[in-house]
């Protein structure tokens, strides 16, 4: 195990600031800003209302300065999806991911085709980074609930959120960044939520936690393999959007970040994918590389955040996920069986979404950690300054 210590000053509610001192601070750039993804030419000095917000006297933040930027885009500038058509697989409208697989085998240092996958109510839906890299929200209404898929391309986080229990109509996409991530609004008060610390963090919720859901991120022809009744968001959504052009260039295989980030962490890769859990200012990130060390597969099994907790890793689908080693009806001990994940307790064969697929547990799921999610080591290190790096 390898422990890290705080390098990055921590985030404090004593230094809260109004809008116009947020406004002070901004430069120009974007997480997605614009109809380029990114790289605005907006100027500094934007004045007190740079993204079209409303401040009025309750909107104070307790992020600081140095780290929030503008991104050029007015509110909404960058548009967040609500229930957007979804398509079965050989749908035309979903020539856009055969396109940029075609234009990824030419240029490999390309991000991957990947996807976040949901099962929800039986159904499986995937939301690919092609269409979040220029919506960043998909709000969809599933299972009773509004959903907030969100990903951030800046710092590769993928998360998805409960609005509903948010008390939220839909999440927005606001124009700015807070150390290179995506912060969210509200429209209801139009409060700010930077999406990796899952919480309000400017305005009238600051201080509400968010309720994440499991979720699991892998490459899209794994999951369409494991998947063949999944439908997927359409590319035909009237945004003008190209989803087969990524708009960062070679961003996410670069060793650098769009806006200044100091003490930038290079403990691991700048940019190396992990799984994240939680606990405070810590917790344990589980580098896609040291998983991937183990061999194809791989389990994980360590104590986080007081809770029991297995992380399940599959080199195929470059996914991982964390669950407790459990599911409603009871223990599930999984470890790997040649080029199998099984349980000892029944010998079932298991899958990296924690369900099992054949024998006497067939039907079964483990039961996910909510809060663990896939992003890059820099932002993992900046929002989490105490975590641990687990190690093979």
């Amino acid at each position: 195990m390898a422990s890290r210590n705080t390098v990055f000053s921590r985030v404090s509610t004593a230094s809260r600031f109004a809008w116009t001192a947020v406004a002070a601070a901004v430069l120009a750039g974007a997480c997605g800003g614009g109809d380029e993804g990114g790289r605005s030419n907006a100027p500094t000095g934007l004045g007190p209302d740079p993204t079209g917000f409303d401040p009025g006297s309750n909107l104070s933040c307790d992020l600081p300065a140095e780290l929030l930027f503008d991104g050029g885009a007015a509110r909404d500038g960058i548009p967040s999806l609500i229930n957007p058509p979804l398509v079965p697989v050989g749908d035309p409208a979903l020539a856009y991911l055969d396109e940029w697989a075609a234009i990824k085998a030419q240029v490999p240092q390309l991000p991957d085709t990947r996807v976040i996958g949901m099962v929800v109510n039986g159904e499986p839906i995937a939301i690919p980074h092609n269409i979040l890299w220029w919506h960043e929200i998909a709000n969809f209404d599933l299972g009773g609930t509004r959903l907030a898929i969100t990903f951030c391309p800046l710092t590769g986080s993928a998360i998805v959120f409960d609005a509903t229990a948010a008390g939220v109509s839909r999440f927005g996409v606001s124009g700015l960044v807070w150390s290179q991530n995506l912060l969210m609004f509200d429209d209801e008060t139009e409060s700010l939520w930077p999406q990796m610390f899952m919480q309000g963090r400017c305005g009238l919720r600051t201080g509400k936690n968010l309720t994440s859901v499991p979720a699991i991120e892998m490459r899209w022809e794994v999951w369409k393999q494991r998947h063949p009744d999944t439908r997927v968001v359409s590319g035909d959504l009237g945004f003008g959007r190209d989803y087969a052009r990524y708009p960062y260039d070679l961003y996410e295989s670069g060793e650098f970040t769009l806006f200044p980030q100091p003490g930038l962490d290079r403990t691991l890769g700048v940019k190396e994918r992990l799984l994240g859990i939680p606990d405070g200012s810590g917790g344990v990130a589980f580098p896609f590389a040291e998983l991937d060390a183990i061999g194809p597969l791989a389990v994980v099994n360590r104590t986080v955040a007081g809770l029991e907790t297995t992380v399940l890793w599959d080199r195929e689908a470059f996914a991982a996920q964390g669950y407790e080693p459990r599911t409603a009806t009871g223990p599930a001990t999984l470890e790997v069986n040649g080029n199998t994940l099984v349980d000892r307790e029944t010998s079932s064969i298991w899958t990296v979404e924690g369900d099992a697929i054949e024998g006497p547990r067939q039907g079964e799921k483990l039961i996910g950690i909510p809060r663990a999610f896939v992003a890059f080591w820099f932002a993992w290190a900046e929002f989490h300054p105490d975590t641990e790096i687990w190690i093979n």
